[in-house]
This record gives C-alpha cells, sequence and structure tokens, in this order.
C-alpha cells in the first residue's frame, strides 16, 4: 500500500505543476490582447451596491460571463476578447439594467458605470456609456488601427505594417535598411517605425500576445495576412509593464469566428500586357515577362456538424490563407560582346562619340626608361599575323583583331555565356 501511494504522488506532482504552469501563463500571454471592462455600481442616491449581478454578453458569440460587485460596487471583468458586449446589472428591488453596446479594442480597458433605481427587476432600462474625457486607468499613449482601415485602405504588398503611420508621434524608419525590406538576405516586408523619435530596431510586434520578432534585425517574424487580422493597437510610451519591451508596440489581434458564417476571397493581378513599355526596353524588343499574383481566401464560423455537433454559442473557427506568385523579368542596358568580338576582332569597337577605340598585344608590353609600352595588334589586310612563340608579332600593319592562337578557351567560353546584342551603339 505505501508503495502503490509513492507511486502515484510521484507521477502526479509533475503533472500538476505543469497544469498550475500552464493555468497561470495562460493571463500573461493573453492581457496584452484582451480587453478589460470595469465599473461601479450605485443607487440614486450615490451609495455603492454591493452584490449585484453583472452579466458581460459577447453580442457575436453569445459569450456570457458572470460577475458580482464587491462591497465598494466596483467589479471588474479582464481577459476578454475584443469584440462588442453588453453588461447588465440586477438585483432584487432594483430594475434590471442593461448598457448599450459597448466595443472593446485590443488592450482596451472600458468603463461602465451603472445606477440602479428602486423598482421590479423585471423592468428593464437601457443606459449609454461615454468615454471618459481623462483616462484614470492607464497612461498609455497610442492608438487602435481597426478592422475596416485595415481592409479598406489601400496597401502595396498587402503589408499591414504600413497602418502604423495612421498614428499620432509615429514616423518611417530610415529608407534601405534591412527593417525596411531592403536586405537581400532578410526578405521581408517593411517593418520599421520610429515611436516618439525612439530607434526603429528597439520596437515589440506581438500576435495575439505572442513574441513575434525576428531575432536578428528584430523586424516582423511571421507576417499575418490582412484577412486574419481582426485590429492591432499601436502604443507608442508609457505603457504597461506587461508588454515587456519595445520603444513602441505594435500588438495584433487576429479575428475568431462567430455565430455567423463569414468569408472573403481576393485576387490581385499585376501582368506586362497591362503595363506601358519601359522607357529602357528597345521597340522591336518584346516586353520582358512580368506576373505577379496575391491571392487568398478566409472563412470563419461556427463549428457544426449536422445531426452529431451544433457549435453555435460554442465553438468557433477560424482559417485563412494567402500566397504570393511572381515571374519577373528585368530590362537592362550595358555593352556586351558581339558575335565578330567573340572571335576576337574588335574593328568596330568605338567610343560613344564613334572614335576607335585602339586594343594592345599585352604580350608586347616592354618598359622604354621610365615609361610602359605596347603595340598594338598586327594584320596582313584583314588577317592577323601568326604570332611568335612569345605572343608577339612581327610584321604587319596595327589593326584590332586578336589572333585565334591567343584567345583563351576559358575566356572565350566565359564570352559565349553573354547574351547577344539586340541594339546598335555602346554603352
Amino acid at each position: 500500500m505505501n508503495v502503490s501511494r509513492d507511486i502515484s504522488e510521484f507521477s502526479w506532482r509533475p503533472f500538476l505543476v505543469l497544469l498550475a504552469w500552464l493555468i497561470l501563463g495562460l493571463p500573461s500571454a493573453a492581457q496584452v490582447t484582451s480587453g478589460t471592462i470595469a465599473g461601479t455600481v450605485t443607487d440614486s442616491s450615490g451609495a455603492a451596491v454591493p452584490g449585484v449581478k453583472i452579466t458581460i454578453t459577447n453580442i457575436q458569440k453569445n459569450d456570457v460571463r458572470g460577475y458580482t460587485t464587491d462591497e465598494t460596487g466596483g467589479y471588474n471583468a479582464p481577459f476578454l476578447p475584443p469584440g462588442t458586449y453588453r453588461v447588465a446589472a440586477e438585483k432584487a428591488g432594483f430594475m434590471r439594467v442593461t448598457s448599450v453596446p459597448v466595443v472593446l479594442n485590443v488592450d482596451d480597458k472600458a468603463r461602465v458605470d451603472i445606477t440602479l433605481r428602486i423598482g421590479d427587476v423585471k423592468e428593464v432600462v437601457e443606459v449609454g456609456v461615454s468615454a471618459p474625457l481623462v483616462r484614470q486607468d492607464s497612461s498609455e499613449l497610442g492608438d487602435v488601427i481597426g478592422e475596416r482601415s485595415i481592409r479598406e485602405l489601400p496597401l502595396n504588398g498587402r503589408n499591414f505594417a504600413q497602418l502604423v503611420y495612421l498614428v499620432p508621434g509615429v514616423t518611417p524608419g530610415q529608407a534601405g535598411e534591412n527593417l525596411s525590406g531592403a536586405s537581400t538576405f532578410n526578405p521581408r516586408g517593411a517593418s520599421n517605425f520610429n515611436a516618439l523619435g525612439s530607434q526603429a530596431n528597439t520596437n515589440a510586434w506581438l500576435v495575439d500576445g505572442v513574441d513575434d520578432n525576428e531575432y536578428t534585425f528584430n523586424t516582423v517574424m511571421v507576417q499575418p495576412s490582412v484577412e486574419s487580422i481582426g485590429e492591432f493597437k499601436v502604443l507608442t510610451g508609457t505603457f504597461s509593464a506587461e508588454f515587456g519591451r519595445g520603444a513602441g508596440v505594435v500588438s495584433v489581434s487576429t479575428k475568431s469566428g462567430d455565430n455567423e458564417l463569414h468569408g472573403s476571397a481576393f485576387e490581385f493581378l499585376r501582368n506586362n500586357y497591362l503595363d506601358a513599355r519601359n522607357y529602357f526596353n528597345a521597340k522591336s524588343q518584346g516586353q520582358p515577362p512580368f506576373r505577379r499574383n496575391q491571392f487568398g481566401a478566409s472563412l470563419g464560423g461556427p463549428v457544426v456538424l449536422p445531426k452529431l455537433y451544433n457549435g453555435h454559442s460554442r465553438t468557433f473557427f477560424f482559417a485563412d490563407y494567402y500566397g504570393l506568385r511572381e515571374l519577373k523579368g528585368l530590362t537592362f542596358v550595358n555593352s556586351v560582346p558581339t558575335a565578330a568580338e567573340r572571335l576576337g576582332d574588335f574593328s568596330g569597337l568605338t567610343s560613344l562619340k564613334g572614335t576607335p577605340i585602339q586594343i594592345y598585344n599585352p604580350f608586347s608590353t616592354r618598359m622604354v626608361g621610365t615609361q610602359v609600352v605596347r603595340d598594338p595588334f598586327n594584320c596582313n589586310g584583314s588577317v592577323p599575323v601568326t604570332p611568335n612563340a612569345d605572343g608577339t608579332q612581327t610584321g604587319g600593319t596595327p589593326c584590332n583583331i586578336i589572333p585565334s592562337q591567343l584567345i583563351n578557351p576559358v575566356g572565350a567560353n566565359v564570352a559565349s555565356i553573354y547574351p547577344l546584342p539586340n541594339v546598335s551603339g555602346s554603352f
């Protein structure tokens, strides 16, 4: 019996510790994306009313949470997901009071104070909620970018991070740096901004309370799809210690399903057939290929299994996908070897002004006094003079043709890789 008890205690203790750690850890991760509704319940004389039943209902999901006011008449409802809520208060001897819908944003702290009136609890009074002129529960600076702004404002590349500039005190970071997406070995969307003048690489990015900072440049590591973002909050100063770090903080809250089925789909297309000709692209040449498709879809709602499970007001889902496919050809203007030059004939080599450019035989290089002297290649007519064993030539007249005996096979192979010129002139 003793052995059995010892084994049981040994096997359960780590599990209980892990369970306690998970339970205690969950609110810490949720605080930065959830909101809080708090307030005080008083009677018509202004006295606090303890023991009042407070019911807070998420209108979209019909999720109901209950609380009770303390001896000071106060209540506090933390860890509420962003959404629209209705607050109700009831107690025997008083009329039931319900609030108008209260919109709760990311890391929002809404205050709903309620005054009870004497009457039958079956009577219902609806009260309005107004935002206080001075916030007494927080000194943070920042603003929330809502779903409508994310959905309707134009975004080049559909990078939500561009919308942080809508918040007062936020300015763009330095152009051309790694945080701006300019790095060739760190191809990410631009995520550089200065919060109240702070450095761009000291910001913190969070997605549903999870750290989303790339460790090298402190950029956004995983960029959520615009379709999946419900809203995000940009904090620029004096924010709570729960965020841990960052000169500026961007806390993203992703969407979740509700009692109605919602979906969306999008496709952004760019194609060279729809573009004007590049100025540097010769009229005789076709446009370089360009295909860019940015597409995706999202779907969310209640989990419903016909005849098996009805998840309305209980279980929800949300899923999204977005993809990018790009094929891009570039136009470059540069000098490349002609067919004749690949064989060593530089007779047509001229400057931009049309002046012939003389080439010289490197094997004829020698010192004459303090000067380095080289001889041009020599030809008999249009035929190069056969070179001597040391690479020099004897006889003939100056020309711009390299004897085939002096052309290195490796160099010839490298020259063959270049495309043939398709326009005249030198650049």
